[in-house]
Parts: C-alpha cells; structure tokens; sequence
C-alpha cells in the first residue's frame, strides 16, 4: 500500500492479491506479470508497460492507466470504475465481466 515504485522493472512478478493501493508505478516495466486479485486502487501507472500482464479479478477502481501499454492484458472480471485509460494501448486485451462504469476511454 502506497508503495514508490516508479520506473520499476518487475518482469513477470508474482504480485497476486497485493495491495498496491494509492501506488506510484508510473512507467513501470512488468510484461507477463501476474496480478490476479491485485488492489490497485488509485495507483498511478501512467506510460507504464503491463503488456500481457494478468489482471483477472484486479481491483483498479480510480486507478490512472493514461497511456499504459496494456496489449494482451487479461481484465476479465476486473474492476476498473472511474479508472483513466485515455491514451492506453487495449489491444488484443480480454475484458471479460470487468466493470468499466465511468471510466475515461478517450483515445484508447
């Protein structure tokens, strides 16, 4: 919670259920990393690289995803309300059942 990771290069980290809430992981580098039932609430991950990176069940609700690279991401039943993607790279990225209500999209 809270954590100051900016500019982090995390690989495939194994962070399943961490509270990364109110994080700073802004142009973080973490392909392939598996962030199942991660709380990501408020997290800055601005121009961050998640691609192909595990998001099933992730909790993001206010999260700041501006121009993140999230190609191939998988958000399936992720909660991602009122989060930023305006800028985001989402393709080829599976949203299955994740609640995107109030979410900016613009240009992603």
């Amino acid at each position: 919670r809270g954590a100051q990771l900016p500019g982090s290069r995390l690989g495939s980290a194994r962070l399943r259920a961490a509270d990364l809430t109110a994080s700073n992981l802004r142009s973080a580098v973490a392909h392939g990393a598996r962030l199942e039932g991660a709380c990501l609430e408020a997290a800055d991950l601005r121009d961050a690289d998640l691609r192909s990176a595990s998001l099933t069940g992730a909790k993001m609700p206010g999260a700041d995803l501006r121009n993140t690279s999230l190609r191939a991401v998988v958000l399936d039943s992720g909660q991602a309300q009122s989060a930023d993607f305006r800028g985001a790279d989402l393709r080829s990225a599976s949203c299955k059942g994740a609640s995107i209500v109030g979410a900016q999209m613009s240009g992603a």
